[in-house]
């Protein structure tokens, strides 16, 4: 057998150390990514919206939404502004300067404690006054028990504090202080109530579940569908910005199961992950979201070819497809 009977070797298997077709600057990856990102969530804030019009009602949110402001309007904590929203009275909106604390705060606490059933059951009539004997604000006109009458309107109620307590000489900023704190205890007690918890969590997992929802099906239409449209397999803006997504082995299309990898994984990462978590963690916790797509962005910008999670699970990688003055030259010599 000779030489040439011997198959070559040298290059099968070759691992490509960073990928051999020309990168896309990384502003210009970002502003690409950016701008697609921006088309998706316009395109789910349109969906979400018209899952409010038409999934809200049979999912029970309004129903939860009405008992929810039920609640808090009968119970006399809240303030109620003109456009008939309900605001907590402890806010500057809220507090009444034309009254005093304890027409602000104290009248409607009492009006909760002897009102409704909830209240009452939690029995704390007898710990707020104990509190107002130990403040040292107030002194004691006369001794008696401190069961005010149930279902005292908050006339009856401010007479009935008016015969049994005066301030002391105390500052106004005192007196406040502890009606606010009073006021806060006894909106505590509401909002952890077991109607108003069981609605407001009903009114949290329907906008999930169709945010999500709509999330997933845009996602879907402009990285999956739109893909299969276009030129190439590609978004709106890789088009625009002439760039291109690569099989990492081959440099040629991506195969359709590439793509869907590609897709998914971002998905989970920037739409799933960061959406659940806000949704799971509140306000407080809310912003950590951005950890998920945050990840997307950093392994972006630190790797060689500029490719992301999404990327190194499909194995793909984003390349410019614009011709540089090199590429031009290039072709000019072979035309002559």
């Amino acid at each position: 057998m000779n030489q040439n009977d011997v198959p070559t070797t040298s290059n099968q298997g070759e691992k490509k150390p960073y990928y051999t077709q020309k990168k896309p600057w990384l502003i210009t990856r970002f502003g690409e990514a950016f701008l697609d990102a921006l088309v998706f969530a316009l395109l789910a804030y349109l969906l979400f919206y018209i899952g409010q019009l038409t999934l809200y009602e049979p999912f029970g949110h309004n129903e939860a939404e009405r008992q929810v402001f039920s609640t808090l309007r009968e119970s006399h904590l809240y303030a109620e502004r003109e456009n008939g929203f309900l605001i907590e009275r402890n806010t500057e909106e809220g507090y009444n300067k034309a009254l005093t604390p304890e027409q602000n705060y104290e009248t409607n606490v009492l009006y909760y404690y002897t009102n409704i059933d909830y209240a009452i059951s939690k029995n704390r009539i007898p710990d707020y006054f104990a509190l107002k004997d130990a403040s040292g604000y107030f002194v004691k006109i006369q001794e008696g028990t401190y069961d005010l009458p149930k279902g005292s309107t908050p006339e009856q109620i401010e007479s009935w504090v008016i015969a049994h307590y005066k301030r002391a000489d105390v500052p106004e900023a005192a007196i406040k202080t502890w009606c606010e704190n009073r006021y806060l205890d006894a909106v505590y007690i509401i909002e952890h109530s077991v109607i108003y918890t069981a609605n407001i969590n009903r009114i949290a997992f329907v906008d999930y579940f169709i945010l999500l929802i709509a999330e997933v099906v845009a996602w879907g239409v402009y990285y999956v569908l739109l893909p299969l449209v276009l030129p190439k397999k590609k978004t709106l803006f890789k088009l625009v910005f002439r760039m291109a997504v690569v099989d990492k082995e081959t440099d040629g299309t991506p195969k359709n199961w590439q793509m869907l990898i590609r897709a998914l994984v971002l998905l989970i990462f920037c739409v799933v992950a960061p959406t659940t978590w806000y949704f799971f963690n509140g306000l407080g916790l809310g912003y950590l979201a951005l950890i998920f797509p945050g990840i997307e962005i950093i392994v972006m910008g630190v790797t060689r070819a500029n490719t992301s999670v999404h990327d190194i699970a499909s194995g793909t990688y984003v390349i410019s497809t614009q011709k540089q003055p090199s590429d031009i030259l290039e072709e000019e010599r072979k035309a002559k």
